[in-house]
């Protein structure tokens, strides 16, 4: 624990890319995240409900109660 503490805590010449870095790898992980857990389930349920409406349509001639 204390040397990463010291990694964090007094930063080193050239850091400044690694830190950029982190900060593109670490956002990219929250958003991949939200959008697996959130976005591609919704994603999932409004399509499955287009294609289920598709079909009632067909087996009624068109008409949809």
């Amino acid at each position: 624990m204390t040397a990463m503490v010291s990694g964090i805590k007094w930063p080193k010449g050239g850091d400044q890319s690694r830190i950029a870095l982190g900060t593109a790898v670490v956002g990219g992980m929250l958003t991949a995240t939200i959008l697996a857990i959130f976005y591609v389930p919704m994603f999932f349920v409004v399509v499955s409900r287009q294609f289920a409406d598709k079909g009632r349509k067909a087996e009624t001639g068109g008409k949809v109660a």
